[in-house]
């Protein structure tokens, strides 16, 4: 006997300890259901720095945006001396140094004002990379939940408290969905042709007795050195039913 379809479940963030686990092996669970909680301090001490940053983000927006204010000010005041100097310099009333100098403030002025242009905008890139930061600061956070993306009859449980989350390690549960199981079972090749998927079947479990069964696949294959096809036959959801054991089946074809 095997699951219809078995379901692996582990960790989705590698280097968190196992806090909590909160169902064991025979439990049935519920799709979404949390199963272990991983810890959540080092994440949580990230989040509150990159809180700190955000914050500091937002300050030097703001003094960007002051100095954007300050900049254009002082611009317009230089532009106004230097609109002034211009038809005085035409009719001698001004001369050549005095407009160098307005000419060379206004420049200034101008530049200024481009430089805290880009400082907000800098700064505004910064913001966004810290929020981008911190997005992903609380998608780590939701995965130290180790929930199951299916329901069904936890097979196997291989987290323990305290050990190191990596999801290139064992699966930390193993689940039948659904709770269903069904046969595996092997067929002569002189029969496969008579097999087709909806037959139903009686199969008899060693130590449980007669169920009734229904083929749901047929191999389109033979094992060319045993002459054995495959052949699976759905049991459904029977809590006497372990996978594992060993069972023998008569298809009505």
């Amino acid at each position: 006997l095997v699951p219809r379809e078995e379901v692996l479940v582990g960790p989705q963030i590698d280097g968190l300890r196992i806090t909590y686990l909160l169902v064991d092996e025979g439990d049935r669970v519920e799709d979404g259901q949390v199963l272990a909680q991983l810890s959540r301090t080092t994440l949580e001490a990230q989040l509150a720095q990159n809180a700190a940053s955000l914050a500091k983000a937002n300050a030097a927006i703001e003094q960007a945006r002051s100095q954007i204010s300050e900049a254009e000010a002082t611009l317009k005041k230089a532009k106004e001396a230097f609109d002034r100097i211009k038809p005085l310099l035409k009719s001698g009333a001004a001369s050549q140094a005095t407009y160098d100098e307005r000419e060379a403030l206004y420049r200034t002025a101008n530049a200024r004002l481009q430089a805290a242009r880009d400082g907000l905008q800098l700064a505004e890139a910064d913001k966004r990379l810290i929020e981008a930061q911190r997005q992903e600061l609380e998608v780590k956070l939701g995965f130290t939940e180790i929930r199951t993306p299916e329901g069904g009859l936890i097979a196997r449980r291989n987290a323990r408290v305290g050990a190191v989350s990596s999801a290139a390690a064992e699966s930390l549960f193993r689940i039948i969905k659904d709770g269903e199981v069904e046969l595996a079972a092997e067929v002569p090749e002189f029969y496969m042709p008579k097999l087709a998927p909806g037959q139903k079947a009686k199969v008899s479990v060693a130590g449980v007795g007669e169920r009734e069964g229904k083929v749901r696949l047929v191999s389109p294959e033979v094992d060319p050195q045993t002459r054995l096809g495959r052949v699976r036959i759905l049991l459904g959801d029977d809590p006497a039913l372990r996978v594992g054991s060993f069972a023998r089946g008569v298809i009505s074809a």
